[in-house]
């Protein structure tokens, strides 16, 4: 094999090389994905997420949160007879978010959550979604849960200044609820703890 020829060859390795990575950094930027990770401080469950989930952003609500048909509301209504969860024997008003673009956004820049009020995720497969707190206004409690209501993980006072940190759970869930912070500590709520689930379609 003559000089030219390897050269030749080289080339085309590396030209190759160079249109594959170019191709994947052109899906990469095409995609909504987030699949970068970094630990949360002193989070021990953190791990590289699945590259086809999104990171859905922090979840704030405001009073009045939740509308009567469990969609987010920004009136302030207080007739409120929509779909529930019971966690601990106590009832959680919540809404619910069931597509990409919901979950993605969350209820970022949002005031505030009542006691009694929470959001709570639908995703179309168990896996372990990562939650960061971008553009969150104030701190929440977030429960993943399994798809048979067994509550699998929990961060405790996920706080905004935690952001661009990713929570993980070490464990699949296929719902996550997130409620005001210090929530589960009040009412003693552990993983393995059972969540009840009054939800249409559900």
């Amino acid at each position: 094999m003559n000089k030219d020829s390897l050269l030749f060859r080289l080339l085309v390795i590396l030209f190759v090389c160079i249109t594959i990575f170019a191709v994947r950094i052109f899906f990469f930027k095409q995609s909504s994905i987030v699949n970068v990770q970094v630990p949360a401080p002193g989070d021990t469950s953190f791990s590289v997420s699945d590259e086809n989930q999104e990171i859905p952003a922090g979840s704030a609500g405001s009073n009045g949160l939740i509308s009567s048909n469990g969609t987010i509301s920004s009136n302030g209504s207080t007739e409120q007879t929509g779909p529930t969860v019971l966690v601990k024997g106590q009832t959680i008003k919540i809404a619910v978010v069931d597509t990409p673009a919901e979950r993605q956004k969350g209820l970022s820049g949002h005031p505030g959550l009542k006691a009694d009020e929470g959001l709570f995720f639908i995703f179309e497969n168990s896996g372990r979604h990562g939650f960061w707190m971008k553009d969150m206004l104030f701190s929440i409690d977030i429960l993943w849960i399994d798809s048979i209501g067994e509550i699998v993980h929990i961060q405790r006072n996920a706080t905004p200044e935690s952001y661009p940190y990713i929570f993980i759970p070490n464990r699949e869930a296929k719902y996550v609820l997130e409620v005001v912070t210090g929530f589960t500590d009040a009412y003693n709520v552990s993983v393995g703890d059972s969540v009840e689930f009054f939800i249409s379609n559900l």
